[in-house]
């Protein structure tokens, strides 16, 4: 029997970057939560973007955010394995050699990249909602617990990561996972969607085997392959749908609301 539910957001339930939800998720989230399955939120976004996104039914919700990085539950959160200050310098002073790409770091309640005036700026802040503050430089690293780190690129971040050796220079000290052709998100090696639900299983005393997971990106293979049943959203990548046990419709066609809503009709 499910016992714990875990989606990923962008691509899976909504379009990347989108603000507002089907109203007919928070109806289904708190109906399943009434039955006593636990609804988690699973997202590279950070938790102050999900909870504007979830706000009707936050009260019912976990959410992990920042692929893993951060658990929050009814007010609380948890920072996982904060990244080490001198690390994040050293990549955001690498990254300032290169104008076209930008980054943004994470703490648990704000986010901060290097100037106000770039072109992510407005997508990170206005587009996905995030409480983002300018730095003034890329010399200048906040001294406050880091739990993610996100580069940008405008065309193709993983192409760019790769091109210009930044996976071989970081990938032993960091888990470095695209997540869309914009992003690259980087937290402490052993973070990922699958290690925060294996973690909040066993915090809840739920077997992985009663569990259910939705996915579309590469950082949500790690979460099917943990969870006892895997599904991928028809618009997934490949590498995704091949991690899944079933694939169902896409998110333009609320496959993930079908799918509970026709779980919560056997209950």
């Amino acid at each position: 029997m499910v016992k714990l539910i875990i989606s990923d957001i962008d691509g899976t339930l909504v379009a990347a970057g989108e603000t507002t939800l089907n109203p007919e998720y928070y109806t289904v989230f708190r109906q399943l939560a009434e039955k006593g399955i636990h609804v988690v939120l699973a997202s590279g976004r950070h938790s102050v973007s999900v909870k504007k996104l979830i706000a009707p039914a936050l009260d019912c919700v976990w959410i992990s955010s920042l692929n893993g990085s951060m658990l929050y539950h009814q007010g609380q959160t948890t920072v996982l394995n904060p990244l080490p200050h001198d690390l994040v310098e050293d990549v955001w002073k690498e990254l300032s050699k290169f104008p076209e790409t930008d980054s943004v770091i994470d703490t648990t309640e704000e986010s901060f990249c290097p100037n106000p005036d770039s072109i992510m700026f407005p997508i990170v802040a206005d587009g996905y909602g995030f409480n983002l503050s300018a730095t003034g430089g890329w010399d200048r690293v906040p001294d406050v617990p880091l739990s993610m780190i996100t580069i940008y690129h405008p065309t193709d971040c993983d192409g760019f990561c790769q091109s210009n050796g930044l996976y071989d220079r970081w990938q032993s000290k960091l888990n470095m996972m695209p997540t869309d052709a914009h992003w690259v998100d980087c937290t402490m090696p052993g973070v990922s969607k699958g290690a925060a639900l294996t973690s909040l299983c066993s915090q809840l005393g739920i077997d992985l085997a009663d569990t259910w997971a939705f996915g579309d990106q590469i950082n949500d293979i790690s979460m099917l392959e943990a969870a006892g049943t895997a599904y991928a959203v028809e618009n997934a990548r490949q590498e995704t749908k091949d991690a899944a046990d079933f694939v169902i419709p896409s998110y333009q066609n609320d496959g993930v609301l079908q799918t509970l809503k026709a779980l919560l009709a056997t209950l």
